[in-house]
């Protein structure tokens, strides 16, 4: 029968209705609600018995097949009603409006009946009043229907009395029609409709109780032709609009699998330019796939529809936020290979399609099988770390699961008797499936302060995703609250960054857009390299890593810059340092012959070398932080520089801590003794200490600690007890020593008077406040500056940072000069052998230098002589 007939809607109806008799007599189980509008049905049914029904109603007739919209965010559309569930499980409905919708209604300035322009307002209105129970959307939707109609050209007087004969309420509108029932028209008149004229002439025949109707104009055609052979609308004399679909932003598909295969092939290679596609086409060709897997698709379909993910992949990440931020494009995306995995026609018991980028494993399973705890994992190839490939996914049950999960590089293994847990005992079989992501572009999270927070959620500025991510899925069936978890390992794409954390991907957070979530899952440390995860309930996971803050902005380019040219200062100034003690050991600078042998103790003698010790600890430091701190792009050079650093930065804090103890043995012992082998001891536990702290944090994990995001460092929590607390114990050290030194010198009346005497032991107190001054201030501005690198996590970080970059990298500045320019003899050794140039190395200089015995004397002038110096043997 034809479209057009009006018997057509009764026969339809009967027999949909003798259709529908059927089906839910026969179905296994009867919804508690089935009701329907033509051809749209609304069904509330449990959600373990949904598809069963679905699948159930399609096999009712050949010609008829029914498509499902499930509930989705808690909301579900039918008809122009949305519905919208509730924490307490009670029921908001709204207006529904689709996404092709764009307020576009008849102009107010076309040519219509003006009663026809007012119907409209009053059926928006009387919609928003009727749907709407609650007051607020109630009012949000009339703001809105006033706002699209205002663009229409709709008047406010229009507006204002259709709204105001809306708020009358149901008893004035039953007053109203008993009204116009006891007030009947005498007749009706019907005249041809003529802009201008036909309202006028409506109101004057009103008065006198007769009722007047349009039609159209009277034509020749309309007389002669038949209504059953109409005229095409773009032939027709003022057209009112004409609608082109080839400018529709909407793409409709009459989806059956001959259409959908070369629809999917078609998106196939549209998507192989992957680099050229903008936002609107990435969302416009999920919408597409999407279309495609709603119905029962084949392997072929499949193949297509996950090259054409694999590709998507491949956008810029930009872009996939735009779409994020549109139309939820990746996280759709995401959506759709699993409706796709949940409905494949499967030609064997297992279909598995296996992209660089994605893969996908769907499978019959009974629940007997189920219940031996599946798995899936996927195991590297070769020395291909970064690619997917078909071979070396596979699946396996608890019997393997252990031996897999320590040697896959990801894996998920669902807990045995698991069928009982998700009440599927009695099915033949379920349908099982993995999806498996090499990277987490299609995982877009909504930039922070975008929406408000969920609960769980891990927010992008809280953590890095660098691991794959893999997800399981029963369909038809949310896996949650298990008694038992689900067991997921991962090893990292690159090395395992600071602080682990275990997620999933939470649809539903985030007002929809998505995120990752710590909610119901739980860490279960690092075996092997290897993280593993455990939690209750099956969807996609991966494993977050904390990232360092979120940098200093337009800061870190002046930063970059003070690094450089102060590390390249020290660097310059250390090796000065170091040529001039060599120098001068080798050829020592004697004030009179006699004069040494009486003030050269051990102590003083050591003080060189511990400098000398100090001074090569700080350039390795420096010449290694200038050639490897950002090369993260090769793992095995990043973590060697990582462990050097830490290495030569707790040698230079030991060897502070040396000069520290050198210090308080010149104080002690005034008169020179044995020294024991000092130096020796003393650098055997500098240069040992700081190695075996590195051996143990490299540990049996190998160089896994030593790995930072963005540079080569320690990881975030090693660093606490491998690098800060030895550190900090060390500085401590240093200032408990230096104020008993201090307190020693200040208390000793013996040694002040000794200090401000001539007798034997002047000249080595004064060396003993020389070293206490240089000591101090060397270990002022090393404590100092960590100190400023400890500040840098503070709201003041950027200050800090300023600081902490001045002082870190002009180190060497300061050792030279503390211990070469603002020394005396250093100065006498530079005049003489750089300044002067003179020839002759017996003769005398004579030169002034400032003696400060003691602050009341004032300095004079003393005369030196110079005499002809003699190699040191002694050892470096």
């Amino acid at each position: 029968m034809a479209m057009g007939s009006p018997l057509s809607p009764v026969l339809a109806n009967l027999f949909i209705e003798e259709f529908e008799r059927k089906a839910l007599h026969t179905a296994p189980h009867r919804p508690k609600f089935w009701g329907r509008y033509v051809d749209d049905t609304g069904v509330v049914n449990r959600q373990e018995h949904e598809q069963e029904l679905f699948d159930h109603i399609n096999t009712q007739h050949d010609s008829i097949k029914f498509t499902i919209e499930r509930e989705q965010n808690n909301r579900l559309p039918m008809l122009d009603v949305m519905m919208v569930r509730n924490p307490d499980n009670t029921i908001t409905t709204d207006v529904f409006r689709k996404e092709t919708h764009t307020d576009h209604y008849l102009q107010w300035s076309s040519n219509h009946p003006v009663q026809q322009k007012l119907g409209i307002v009053r059926t928006l209105m009387h919609r928003a009043n009727t749907l709407i129970e609650d007051h607020a959307l109630r009012e949000a939707e009339k703001e809105k229907v006033r706002v699209a109609l205002r663009h229409c050209g709709y008047p406010e007087w229009a507006l204002r009395e259709v709204d105001n004969n809306s708020r009358k309420g149901k008893s004035n509108k039953e007053q109203s029609n008993t009204a116009k029932q006891e007030k009947l028209p005498a007749s009706y008149l019907v005249l041809p409709y003529i802009h201008g004229v036909t309202e006028r002439l409506k109101r004057v025949y009103a008065k006198h109780n007769v009722s007047l109707y349009s039609k159209p104009g009277f034509t020749l055609r309309n007389a002669l032709v038949r209504p059953n052979d109409p005229l095409a609308p773009s032939e027709k004399c003022g057209v009112i609009y004409k609608i082109k679909f080839e400018e529709c932003g909407e793409v409709y598909i009459v989806v059956n699998n001959e259409i959908a295969l070369s629809v999917a092939t078609e998106l196939q290679v549209i998507t192989s330019q992957a680099e050229t596609l903008s936002s609107s086409d990435v969302t416009e060709i999920i919408k597409i796939v999407q279309k495609i897997v709603i119905g029962n698709a084949t392997e072929q379909i499949g193949d297509s529809i996950l090259t054409t993910v694999e590709n998507l992949l491949k956008v810029n990440a930009t872009v996939l936020q735009q779409s994020q931020q549109e139309m939820r494009g990746p996280t759709r995306a995401v959506q759709a290979l699993e409706t796709f995995a949940d409905t494949v026609i499967l030609t064997t018991d297992t279909y598995t399609a296996v992209r660089p980028g994605v893969a996908l494993q769907a499978t019959d399973i009974s629940p007997e099988e189920l219940d031996k705890g599946h798995g899936f994992a996927f195991f590297l190839s070769g020395n291909d770390s970064t690619s997917l490939t078909e071979g070396n996914v596979t699946s396996f049950t608890t019997e393997d699961g252990g031996v897999i999960q320590q040697t896959a590089d990801v894996s998920i293994l669902l807990p045995p008797n698991l069928s009982s847990m998700i009440e599927i005992k009695n099915m033949s079989e379920v349908r099982l499936s993995y999806t498996l992501y090499n990277s987490s572009k299609l995982f877009v999270q909504p930039s922070q302060g975008a929406v408000g927070p969920s609960q769980g959620a891990v927010g992008p500025s809280q953590g890095s995703v660098a691991t794959r991510i893999i997800g399981g899925r029963i369909a038809g069936r949310r896996v949650k609250n298990l008694p038992e978890p689900v067991i997921i390992t991962f090893a990292p794409l690159q090395s395992f960054l600071p602080g682990v954390r275990c997620v999933f991907w939470d649809f539903e957070a985030e007002a929809g857009q998505g995120a990752w979530s710590t909610e119901g899952c739980e860490s279960m440390g690092e075996t092997k390299g290897r993280h593993t995860c455990a939690c209750n309930h099956l969807t996609n996971f991966a494993a977050i890593f904390d990232v360092s803050g979120e940098g200093f902005g337009d800061h870190e380019k002046p930063l970059e810059v003070i690094t450089i040219v102060g590390c390249v200062v020290s660097i310059v100034c250390l090796v000065l340092t170091l040529l001039a003690f060599i120098v001068t050991r080798k050829y020592e600078l004697r004030v009179g012959e006699r004069h040494q042998r009486r003030t050269k103790t051990s102590h003083a003698k050591d003080q060189p070398i511990v400098l000398t010790n100090l001074c090569v600890a700080l350039l390795a430091i420096l010449v290694i932080f200038l050639a490897g701190i950002n090369r993260t792009g090769s793992p095995i050079v990043c973590k060697v520089v990582a462990a050097l650093l830490h290495y030569f930065l707790l040698a230079a804090l030991m060897w502070m801590a040396v000069e520290a103890i050198n210090v308080y043995r010149a104080v002690v012992q005034v008169f020179d003794s044995v020294s024991g082998h000092f130096l020796i001891k003393a650098g055997a536990v500098a240069w040992g200490f700081p190695l075996v702290t590195v051996l143990s944090t490299v540990g049996p994990s190998g160089f896994y600690q030593y790995r930072m995001e963005k540079f080569c460092w320690l990881a975030r929590e090693p660093l606490t007890y491998a690098f800060l607390i030895p550190a900090g114990l060390i500085l401590l050290f240093n200032l408990l020593v230096f104020l008993l030194v201090m307190y020693k010198l200040v208390r000793n009346e013996e040694k002040r008077k000794e200090l401000r005497g001539a007798d034997a032991n002047e000249v080595d107190h004064q060396w003993i406040a020389r070293q206490i001054r240089r000591s101090c201030s060397i270990m002022a501005l090393f404590g100092l500056t960590w100190l400023f690198g400890f500040f840098v996590i503070d709201d003041t970080r950027t200050v800090f940072a300023y600081l902490f970059c001045i002082f870190n990298t002009l180190q060497g500045l300061f050792i030279f000069i503390f211990h070469c320019v603002m020394r005396a003899d250093m100065k006498a050794w530079w005049k003489k052998h750089i300044c002067m140039a003179k020839k002759n190395q017996d003769q005398t200089v004579s030169f002034e230098m400032d003696t400060k015995c003691s602050a009341r004397e004032t300095p004079q002038p003393v005369s030196i002589e110079l005499s002809p110096l003699k190699p040191n043997p002694g050892p470096l």
